[in-house]
């Protein structure tokens, strides 16, 4: 519905596409990011990359995603909501999440980015 309102159907960089948390979390784990790395999911959607971002064994000091569909975004700031409830002030990075286009903001502090672009538009191929 909101990619109908927004028209953004029939435009395949909006194909939605999620990944599976345990073998997601097992790349994280395999990318050897130093201490104190950034991350960054361009497109986060409902925020499951950015969870298991904070549930790696990586010591990010930040976990940024940025989401341009409202839906979307309430999600992922609901999950992030739902984590820092669970856990406290017991994590050692901040959230950040952003509620914008990805083309249209600074994410030139990240170390580690994730976006899960499985199909592309024209001028891209």
């Amino acid at each position: 519905m909101e990619r109908s309102q927004k028209m953004l159907t029939g435009r395949p960089e909006f194909t939605y596409g999620e990944i599976e948390f345990p073998h997601f979390i097992s790349l994280l784990n395999f990318a050897s990011v130093k201490p104190g790395a950034v991350f960054w999911d361009l497109g986060c959607g409902t925020g499951k990359a950015m969870m298991c971002a904070a549930f790696s064994e990586c010591k990010f000091s930040k976990i940024c995603g940025v989401e341009l569909l409202d839906g979307l975004y309430s999600l992922c700031a609901k999950s992030i909501e739902r984590f820092q409830s669970m856990v406290g002030p017991n994590n050692s990075f901040e959230f950040k999440l952003v509620h914008g286009d990805m083309t249209e903001i600074d994410w030139s502090d990240a170390d580690l980015i994730y976006t899960s672009s499985i199909c592309f538009p024209e001028n891209v191929k």
